[in-house]
């Protein structure tokens, strides 16, 4: 996904878009100028396929969440925090 893409589709803007990369403001308008003097690495274009991936599934997620009866998403929230609590105490 192209960094062009991401900001439109996310509602981000270019600081931001920055941030979540790593990279400076000032590299993220070179990619997005009319006539671009860098290109983003092969590496963020497939990063920020991933992160869309991503928040594209929590957001999917949360909607399905709220179809289940609360007493399931109470039990799947309970699951959640001791796999977090073994996960924690294996460290």
């Amino acid at each position: 996904m192209t960094p062009g893409d991401f900001i439109h589709k996310w509602k981000l803007n270019r600081s931001e878009l920055a941030l979540l990369l790593s990279v400076s403001v000032s590299t993220v308008n070179q990619w997005l100028a009319k006539k671009p003097t860098q290109q983003p690495h092969p590496s963020v274009l497939k990063y920020l396929g991933m992160i869309d991936q991503t928040w594209t599934f929590w957001r999917q997620t949360e909607e399905m969440r709220q179809e289940f009866p609360p007493e399931i998403v109470d039990l799947f929230e309970v699951a959640i925090d001791r796999q977090e609590l073994e996960s924690r105490s294996k460290d």
